[in-house]
């Protein structure tokens, strides 16, 4: 899968990886945990919900992420295994990292069954190799975004002081830019696969009449026409990722307002959904 540029999802950045590990120096893990550190939250707080055995050993998905990194990313020997062919344009990065999460939750539940001690690495790439799990169906991330979606608007009246509901909705679409970036799924009814992007997320995570007419706090701009000017900017980054810096300079607003109404609506956003936030909110734990 190919991006504008000519190169596959992630082969820029697996490219710079290896080129530092080969070349004996630090890798730039800050980037690529800026790039797919969210859309790994969601994967594994998915395998976290559909398998009860794992929170046992997993507290919450940052828990499985960090043991997954720990174990098939960040080891240099690892890490050539991982990055090798989207280094070489053969595979997109963002949906074998998700396979390969997928896996590593699969050895975890048959060491539990089989009461057997973990399988080496080794062995690890030999499975991996011959059978992937699939990806979430196209329609589980469809839910996912209707319930994100129907639980801020039940969390935020429309009209309030400060502007919560629209600044997640739209903090929300954003960060799910990312995720719907050169990524295939498959769908359950007729068994064909559907590529991911910005338009199919837009009609997903479709905005209220009242919410497009929603002025952004002190800004003079609407939600619909923060949008407009938001979206040209996203389809011109690579990985689909805007900075709080870049959203609340199009926005015209005070970054420090911005980063309140995120965080602070985040905060009675996870009052309001109680234990079960983490799970259905992963992309903001």
């Amino acid at each position: 899968m190919a991006t504008e540029s000519g190169s596959g999802e992630g082969q820029a950045l697996a490219h710079r990886l290896l080129e530092a590990i080969n070349g004996g120096q630090p890798p730039d893990w800050g980037a690529f945990h800026g790039t797919y550190r969210r859309w790994l939250t969601y994967v594994a707080a998915r395998c976290l919900a559909r398998n009860s055995q794992l929170k046992g050993e997993f507290e919450n998905p940052e828990d499985l992420i960090n043991a997954f990194l720990a174990e098939k990313v960040l080891p240099p020997r690892q890490a050539v295994l991982m990055l090798g062919t989207p280094a070489r344009g053969e595979c997109p990065l963002r949906p074998r990292l998700a396979v390969s999460l997928r896996n590593f939750c699969v050895d975890l539940l048959r060491s539990q069954q089989m009461g057997c001690p973990r399988l080496s690495s080794e062995e690890l790439d030999e499975i991996e190799a011959r059978k992937e799990m699939p990806l979430p169906d196209y329609e589980d991330v469809a839910d996912a975004l209707a319930r994100q979606m129907s639980g801020i608007r039940a969390c935020f009246p429309l009209k309030q002081r400060a502007p919560y509901r629209v600044a997640l909705l739209l903090r929300h679409r954003l960060d799910w830019a990312a995720v719907f970036h050169s990524v295939e799924l498959p769908q359950t009814e007729g068994g064909t696969k559907i590529e991911l992007s910005l338009p199919i997320l837009e009609r997903l995570t479709t905005w209220e009449d009242g919410e497009l007419q929603t002025r952004l706090g002190e800004s003079l701009l609407s939600l619909s026409k923060s949008w407009e000017l938001l979206r040209p900017r996203l389809l011109a980054v690579t990985d689909q990722r805007l900075s709080s810096d870049d959203v609340a300079g199009t926005l015209h607003v005070p970054r420090d307002s911005w980063d309140q109404w995120i965080s602070r609506g985040r905060r009675r956003l996870r009052q309001h959904v109680g234990a079960g936030y983490d799970e259905e909110f992963a992309l903001w734990v």
